[in-house]
């Protein structure tokens, strides 16, 4: 999943200076979304192929609006467009100015950061969880129990991953986890 999301930024992370229009960056963004599809495995849980699917989706109107914001080339579009292989598409990354990396990396970023994998729990539902695992574990009188609820808040930790980004959603979750570990740890040293 990561490797195509990857080869779908590189591809479209190409570009100089140039007047490339809405409908050029559509078509050199869309062949090379076509080359990371192909590369999806073959097999694969079919939710996580819908994700996969969806984060391309998002990844792609994303680098289509960067591409025509930033006016890219021609010659990146051309690169794109006639794309066959991953190695070419890292050929066209490197046509990328720093300026233009950054822009695209960051819209593909904020794009793609609310799409959840199968499994993800919304971010108010994931702080309660952690909320009420904290209480259970400073209500724990001793460590078998410690281990119990350490084990289901690891579970809440993984369904919980993308609420994690923001900086204000972050430091509630850092402040309910330090205040477990604290208990955690007066449960464990025993």
């Amino acid at each position: 999943m990561r490797t195509q999301l990857a080869l779908l930024v590189i591809l479209a992370a190409c570009g100089s200076k140039g007047g490339a229009s809405s409908g050029d960056c559509a078509d050199g963004v869309g062949h090379a979304r076509a080359i990371s599809e192909s590369k999806m495995p073959a097999g694969a849980d079919p939710k996580m192929l819908d994700r996969m699917k969806e984060m391309m989706a998002a990844a792609s109107k994303a680098m289509i609006e960067t591409c025509t914001n930033d006016k890219w080339s021609a010659e990146v579009i051309a690169c794109l467009k006639t794309a066959t292989t991953d190695d070419d598409l890292v050929k066209c990354q490197k046509m990328l100015t720093p300026e233009q990396q950054t822009a695209v990396q960051k819209a593909v970023s904020a794009a793609t950061s609310s799409i959840k994998a199968p499994g993800q729990i919304e971010g108010g539902d994931a702080l309660a969880k952690a909320n009420e695992l904290k209480d259970k574990m400073c209500a724990c009188a001793d460590a078998a129990c410690a281990k119990g609820v350490e084990k289901e808040s690891i579970r809440n930790i993984r369904a919980s991953e993308h609420a994690r980004h923001d900086e204000a959603t972050k430091a509630q979750f850092d402040k309910i986890d330090a205040d477990m570990m604290a208990c955690f740890r007066k449960l464990t040293a025993k």
